[in-house]
């Protein structure tokens, strides 16, 4: 390529498609990135007036779960088409956000989508909160490290030696179904929709998620064990198109099968020892898929605790502020303060490094700076 055009190198990535990327070079020569949408985070906050609003603890507002949230009637077309335009402006900047380096407001942003061609106020108020969570964690994204000792959080039940884990998980039946309705709303039966189960995975490379993704079942699980066949199902589909690429970009190995972790005993049971239930038999050609991969030692379906489970990001409205943190901190991470840094501890500005200040008294191989692959 060089030979055809002219090529100037400008030092190791620090934007891209929105993004930004921050170095950390670490005294025992291994490499770390750190992976944020900040500025696109301001300019949204800014175009929706809420860059000085109070922070929220959690992108989950108090009170009643998203799905339980009330229609108001008897609004005029023109505030109603000027709500539905501002909602949906909204879900996009918060969607574009949650595929890219915010998994963590996967679920509020998910929940809500589902009420953008008639949302209410309170629809629109769930939203704006998910801004202002946002707002107080402006500079958390994902992060990959070459050596896993030095990353944030341990992953839960990993084996350093592995490379790729991936997580599942499926909530059961409505969001805190367990909780009383108001006392304007106890006549009210639980829809067919709030019934359908959220299945969710995370797919772990390098200490941070390269895949994840959750989705609300069609058709309505009869029991938990179920529910969480659904998510290993997804899971797995995932995990198999993850070591393609593995295979394709010659990076790590596929000769071992990758440990895929789910909560439920049950499901656990059902996918490793192909015991056929009465209640379950109408879910054996969807677990075939899981039963296949697991013979051909793709993967290794492994019981994990729930508490331990950071798939359950995904799958629920964490209303407490501990139980969030505890599944929000494996995934996402802030960003190290002051951006990048070379092995002598000089802090550089991600905006302005050069190749040269990176490496001024490195000890390390300058070139892994330019090659994100060499953390993978």
């Amino acid at each position: 390529m060089q030979k055809r055009f002219t090529v100037e190198f400008m030092g190791p990535m620090s934007y891209f498609l929105g993004c930004r990327y921050d170095w950390i070079d670490h005294e025992d020569g291994s490499l770390s990135v750190h992976i944020s949408q900040e500025g696109f985070l301001e300019a949204v906050l800014d175009k929706f007036g809420l860059e000085h609003s109070r922070e929220a603890a959690t992108p989950f507002r108090s009170g009643l779960p998203i799905d339980r949230i009330p229609h108001l009637e008897n609004m005029k077309l023109a505030d109603r088409l000027a709500l539905r335009k501002t909602m949906q402006s909204i879900l996009g900047c918060l969607t574009w956000l949650s595929i890219g380096t915010r998994p963590d407001i996967s679920v509020p942003t998910s929940l809500l989508s589902q009420f953008q061609n008639e949302p209410s106020p309170g629809h629109l108020d769930g939203a704006k909160h998910v801004l202002r969570y946002l707002s107080g964690t402006s500079t958390y994204g994902i992060s990959y490290h070459q050596n896993a000792s030095l990353a944030p959080t341990p992953w839960p039940k990993a084996d350093p030696n592995v490379q790729t884990h991936t997580y599942t998980d499926s909530n059961w039946g409505p969001q805190d179904a367990s909780k009383p309705l108001p006392p304007d709303l106890e006549t009210r039966t639980v829809t067919e929709d709030e019934c359908r189960s959220i299945q969710g995975y995370i797919v772990m490379r390098s200490h941070g998620p390269i895949a994840w993704g959750l989705n609300r079942e069609k058709r309505i699980s009869g029991s938990s064990c179920e529910a969480e066949i659904k998510a290993v199902d997804e899971g797995t589909k995932t995990t198999q198109f993850v070591r393609f690429l593995e295979e394709e970009l010659s990076i790590g190995t596929t000769s071992s099968p990758t440990p895929l972790f789910n909560d439920n005993n049950g499901a656990v049971d059902w996918s490793n020892t192909g015991k056929v239930s009465k209640k379950l038999r109408h879910v054996n050609i969807r677990e075939f898929c899981v039963r296949q991969s697991r013979r051909a030692k793709e993967i290794e379906i492994i019981f994990i605790p729930g508490k331990q489970n950071p798939s359950d990001l995904l799958t629920k409205e964490h209303k407490g502020s501990d139980e969030f943190y505890r599944v929000r901190d494996v995934v996402v991470n802030p960003r190290p303060d002051g951006g990048c840094w070379n092995v002598s501890g000089t802090r550089l500005d991600a905006r302005r490094v050069t190749w040269a200040d990176v490496v001024s008294g490195a000890t390390i191989n300058s070139s892994s700076l330019n090659d994100l692959t060499q953390i993978f």
